[in-house]
């Protein structure tokens, strides 16, 4: 009978799991202080979905953005950014993921403010008439 041979074989140490529930929170109220014109889309553990409250886009309620706990960041979606023609700081473009996505994995108060300007910024232009203006406009190019 052959000797058995002593398990050497190390497991993967875990890695730290990250406590990213104070950058969900930060974010969420930021949507959130703006219950007026803002309303909940969706709300679930680890998701946020705001709409401008009482606008339907091709039936729809239109979506402005959210906050979406990932397993290494949270993710704040701001769709109104498209229709924003204004700087980004280089230290916000960093956290930008695609166009309209800016990750976090910890609280940054000083981004946080400029994202939340942003958010307030497009609010103003960020409606069904414009939306409609602007896709004609793209569609007669």
């Amino acid at each position: 009978m052959r000797a058995k041979k002593p398990l050497t074989a190390k497991l993967p140490a875990k890695s730290a799991k990250k406590n990213l529930d104070p950058v969900y929170s930060r974010l969420c109220e930021m949507f959130t202080r703006h219950k007026g014109k803002l309303s909940v889309a969706v709300k679930k553990p680890g998701t946020l979905w705001m709409a401008v409250t009482g606008a339907m886009y091709r039936g729809k309620p239109l979506f402005y953005g959210g906050v979406k706990m990932g397993r290494n960041y949270v993710s704040y979606h701001l769709m109104s950014i498209y229709m924003l023609d204004v700087e980004i700081s280089p230290e916000l473009n960093k956290r930008k993921q695609g166009k309209a996505c800016f990750n976090f994995a910890e609280v940054d108060e000083k981004l946080f403010g400029e994202l939340d300007r942003l958010t307030v910024a497009a609010m103003k232009d960020f409606t069904p008439e414009i939306l409609e203006k602007r896709l004609a406009a793209y569609k007669t190019k």
